[in-house]
């Protein structure tokens, strides 16, 4: 495995995704309704288009983001199940590692007000320290390094083994 290359493609990934991310909350962050707090989820008004925005960002976001690491690694000649995955799980992490400093901290806390959900300005969740005990540190520290990081790792090593040896 080329250790320089993976932690490139991670940190490329990171910027894409957390880039898309950011911009759609700072156009409209009742888009990611979901991906707040649940005491700000059940202070803001419910979002009926919820379900649609979610497929569109998979599409757009979070599925090239996989292909671009899918292709990276086979260009690499990562061709082995398991080296593709823990070369995905390392690339996910670090996508992981952007949105958690990135979104979830530094530009939450410049730009707060922008990714404020209508009908919640000045509720409690906002300050930091309790987003990131809501929210920040139970998804980035538990959910995605035991669940999503492995389940982008299976899903991008399948992929890869569909490519040709």
């Amino acid at each position: 495995m080329n250790w320089f290359r993976i932690i490139l493609d991670g940190i490329f990934m990171s910027a894409v995704f957390n880039l898309a991310t950011g911009l759609i909350l700072a156009v409209d962050p009742v888009i990611f309704t979901t991906a707040y707090p649940r005491e700000l989820q059940k202070a803001a008004p419910k979002n009926p288009k919820a379900a649609k925005h979610k497929l569109l960002f998979t599409l757009l976001v979070i599925a090239p983001v996989t292909l671009f690491g899918v292709l990276s690694a086979y260009e690499a000649g990562v061709r082995d199940f398991w080296p593709r995955f823990w070369t995905a799980y390392i690339e996910f992490f670090l996508v992981n590692l952007g949105d958690f400093f990135g979104l979830d901290w530094y530009l939450r806390e410049r730009l707060g007000a922008r990714w404020e959900l209508p009908g919640t300005h000045g509720h409690p969740c906002y300050e930091t320290k309790v987003w990131m005990k809501s929210l920040g540190i139970p998804e980035h520290w538990i959910l995605w390094p035991f669940v999503v990081c492995p389940l982008f790792g299976l899903i991008s090593a399948g992929l890869g083994m569909l490519l040709p040896r």
